[in-house]
């Protein structure tokens, strides 16, 4: 699944990583105030409406502009893999706002190529040794060409799915043995896509009889600004220990937390904080006092709810699965548990 949106070695060279901050400062023109703050980061990309061509060369190509094959590139990357009809294969691509964590995950850095990317080394063995099991020819690197968006491929993907996913919406059992459950993710993740878990996350909510009762043993936050697993220019640093403590120790749910960003001087000292409320919930300024502090926040629900995109897969992706070597052949069988 960190596959989603990878593009063709191909296409990633069109696109340079010197780019990346023209194309990241364009998102932000277009859609940092759409929360109401001017504040360097994008509250929920789905409320953004940028266009990429709003960037094409009118002219030769420059430093300043993306011709039209650039703009091509870009425009897929958003968008994530669909099949020549065009419908989705994932719940969706890279989000508006992660362009600069893209350089050394899919966008060469300078004086490399696409061999030297995460994409490329995670990408090709994951699609080589695991999803087709070796038989594609080439390289880890080559065989990324021999990948292509379509409904067959899709099926094939998914046919080892019960072994690998662990996406099962239903946590009857967990919540039954008084499991609590913290998800996070950031709104800028270049290397899984926060549409992926928001989308995990409705299903829960669905099989688990709605919002409130699956906020009653497990909350989603959803970090702005935030690149895989940390990173970017947000609040970006969070403690979600103390929340979990307090939770299964003490009964107190989580009702929000407190992201904190840092100088990058030495020593380091808070810039500024950033209230993070569970999902859907979105935190808005009080209106009075430093935009920088957490303080001067309040949590809302947006007044129109996002909707998932419809997608070709599901949760769970497949049945579960169990399998073992039998002599020298490799079975696979539905269970729901081990024998």
């Amino acid at each position: 699944r960190d596959l989603h949106s990878f593009p063709t070695r191909r296409s990633s060279d069109l696109l340079t990583a010197a780019q990346l901050p023209l194309l990241h400062n364009a998102v932000l023109a277009a859609c940092d105030g759409n929360d109401g703050l001017v504040d360097g980061q994008i509250d929920d990309p789905r409320n953004c409406d940028f266009d990429p061509a709003s960037l094409q060369c009118m002219g030769a190509a420059g430093p300043a502009c993306l011709t039209a094959a650039q703009v091509a590139v870009v425009k897929k990357i958003y968008s994530g893999p669909v099949d020549p009809e065009g419908q989705r294969l994932y719940p969706g691509g890279e989000p508006l706002g992660s362009e600069l964590a893209w350089a050394g995950w899919m966008i060469p850095e300078p004086g490399q190529t696409f061999a030297s990317t995460i994409a490329a080394s995670i990408g090709g063995s994951w699609l080589k040794w695991l999803a087709f099991n070796g038989v594609l020819p080439g390289s880890q690197t080559s065989v990324l060409q021999h990948a292509v968006f379509t409904r067959a491929e899709f099926g094939k993907l998914r046919r080892l799915a019960g072994l690998y996913d662990a996406d099962d919406p239903n946590l009857s059992a967990f919540r039954a043995a008084g499991g609590k459950l913290i998800i996070w993710h950031g709104w800028a993740d270049q290397a899984i896509s926060p549409y992926g878990t928001i989308d995990y996350y409705t299903a829960m909510t669905k099989d688990m009889g709605g919002l409130a009762a699956t906020q009653q043993f497990a909350r989603l936050f959803m970090l702005p600004g935030v690149n895989h697993c940390g990173g970017g220019q947000a609040p970006n640093q969070i403690d979600m220990i103390d929340p979990m403590l307090a939770w299964v120790e003490h009964g107190q749910a989580p009702a929000s937390v407190i992201a904190t960003e840092t100088s990058t001087t030495s020593p380091a000292t808070v810039v500024r904080t950033r209230p993070v409320y569970p999902y859907p919930e979105v935190a808005r300024y009080n209106g009075t006092g430093s935009i920088n502090v957490a303080a001067n926040f309040h949590g809302v629900i947006p007044a129109t709810p996002q909707r998932t995109t419809a997608w070709l897969g599901s949760f769970p992706s497949a049945p579960l699965l169990w399998c073992s070597y039998r002599g020298s052949d490799y079975v696979c069988e539905t269970r729901r548990q081990p024998a």
